[in-house]
């Protein structure tokens, strides 16, 4: 994908394990639309969270490209 444009999602989230499901069905439908025109990579900034959040987050993205960022405190 040397000449695609790339196309960044960033989402910060806090305790929102319960929501990474659905978080990442709406962004299997933005790479389903994307796709073919961008290298579409999401990005999320877990801020602090104690809830399993981004351990969360990574078993729900499956084979979407993601970057989960984690800070220590909020």
């Amino acid at each position: 994908m040397a000449d695609v444009p790339k196309l960044f999602f960033v989402t910060p989230v806090f305790n929102e394990a319960p929501n990474m499901q659905r978080l990442f069905g709406a962004c299997s439908e933005i790479q389903r639309e994307l796709g073919a025109r961008y290298d579409v990579q999401f990005i999320l900034v877990d801020d602090g969270s104690r809830d399993g959040t981004a351990a969360e987050a990574e078993k729900a993205a499956g084979s979407l490209p993601l970057t989960v960022l984690r800070l220590d405190v909020n």
